[in-house]
């Protein structure tokens, strides 16, 4: 195998164990923010990565599914702890969540915060961008395996005997050869 594609495979093990989306069973959770809750620190469009932790802290910001609001993921600050669960409230919100959840609910904490990253995600997400990006891995994995283009180098023959050439002197003339079909 060649080292390029081990690199390659070695590389997205790695960006998987460490990032890999919690719906294809990786530990981060990928946030885009829709509102304007947690302004003016975090803005909508942008990306924010959250990955599971032991414990959690007030003062922490987190993402978790919402009950009140069906499920959606909601990326909101730990400001008060009760025995039902976590207090949560936005940044920029005069009012706390209603949802309580508790440490096992909680998706995950703010681990990578990636300014308008939401809008690119987004983005690729298209289905001509997925067609794209699928295209140019299938072209790179072709590539890795094919063995690069070398010229073939000519060798002599080994076997038999070498044909003689005649040398050319200078001022001599060239020995004639007969023609085809003469």
């Amino acid at each position: 195998m060649k080292l390029r594609v081990v690199i390659t495979v070695a590389i997205i093990a790695i960006l998987y164990l460490v990032s890999g989306p919690r719906q294809l069973g990786g530990p981060a959770t990928y946030v885009t923010t829709f509102g304007i809750s947690m302004e003016p620190g975090i803005n909508a469009g942008d990306l924010v990565i959250a990955k599971a932790a032991e414990t959690y802290e007030i003062g922490e910001t987190v993402a978790y599914p919402s009950e009140i609001l069906g499920g959606q993921t909601v990326l909101h600050r730990i400001v008060d702890e009760t025995p039902e669960g976590f207090v949560t409230q936005g940044d920029n919100n005069d009012w706390e969540d209603r949802d309580r959840p508790t440490t096992d609910e909680i998706y995950g904490k703010q681990w990578l915060h990636i300014p308008q990253g939401g809008v690119w995600l987004n983005r690729l997400a298209q289905p001509a961008a997925v067609g794209g990006i699928v295209f140019l891995l299938l072209i790179w994995s072709i590539l890795a395996v094919q063995p690069a283009h070398r010229p073939r180098r000519l060798r002599r023959r080994t076997l038999g005997a070498v044909p003689h050439k005649p040398s050319v002197k200078s001022g001599s003339e060239l020995p004639s050869y007969p023609r085809r079909g003469e």
